[in-house]
């Protein structure tokens, strides 16, 4: 049985996630440094809790505070040793929600591609950087070209000027490539979900949507929804 209100945390690559529970039902969430959390008032309240970190060094600055979920606790077949938690907890929000064989590509700081076989095992997965990263790397590692934000719809392939050459180039290479991907998975799975997570997920579903890649599950609290799959499951995992 689950208690009343409980909180769950994930810590990626560039940000804090949160999630407040109420038994099952995730009610309220966000995302931003450990600051904008502090201010929800989340963590004054006592609640259990269930947390996971990408970034084994950024731990959150308050004492004491319970170890995070380990790999070895999520019931997975498969998994290597230095699979993310992040990507194992988005399996098993896929698995349990939406069944196998499933793939999961998380459109984060990197966007990840995790495949789960026909009896929830991983089967497979790619790792390449996002489209943010992307952008701000050519920004950051070059000596003239501007820093750039994702359009909401699916630009041109091909550029008219320096601006519109970047973000063709970066987002059409990366549907190029995932979209090989998937097509590759159809063949394995033909009859497999594909859910889209991770904070580009919303703009690169409206993408996709163009690219004939089939259907898009878009569930931006996938990792949220395998956390409380998980702690309904082993309810020890919640931590006090």
């Amino acid at each position: 049985m689950l208690p009343p209100h409980w909180l769950g945390l994930m810590r990626g690559n560039s940000r804090w996630h949160w999630a407040y529970f109420q038994q099952a039902t995730l009610t309220t969430s966000g995302d931003g440094d450990f600051q904008d959390l502090e201010q929800t008032g989340f963590l004054t309240q006592g609640w259990p809790l269930c947390w996971a970190t990408v970034v084994p060094s950024a731990a959150p600055p308050l004492t004491p505070f319970p170890a995070p979920l380990a790999l070895k606790e999520i019931p997975l077949g498969n998994l290597y040793p230095t699979l993310g938690i992040d990507r194992a907890l988005a399996g098993f929000g896929a698995v349990r929600v939406y069944g196998v064989p499933c793939l999961v590509i998380d459109a984060g700081t990197a966007l990840t591609l995790t495949a789960w076989d026909a009896k929830g095992a991983f089967w497979g997965g790619a790792i390449l950087p996002g489209l943010g990263l992307q952008l701000a790397a050519l920004h950051q590692n070059t000596g003239a070209l501007p820093w750039l934000t994702l359009p909401p719809e699916l630009p041109a392939p091909w550029g008219q000027d320096t601006h519109s050459s970047i973000i063709g180039g970066v987002v059409h290479t990366l549907l190029g490539g995932v979209g090989a991907y998937l097509r590759d998975w159809r063949v394995e799975f033909p009859e497999g979900k594909i859910i889209l997570t991770g904070g580009d997920g919303p703009v690169l579903k409206r993408y996709f949507r163009e690219t004939q890649t089939g259907e898009l599950i878009l569930d931006p609290q996938l990792i949220f929804r395998g956390m409380a799959a998980l702690v309904q499951e082993f309810p020890e995992r919640l931590l006090s």
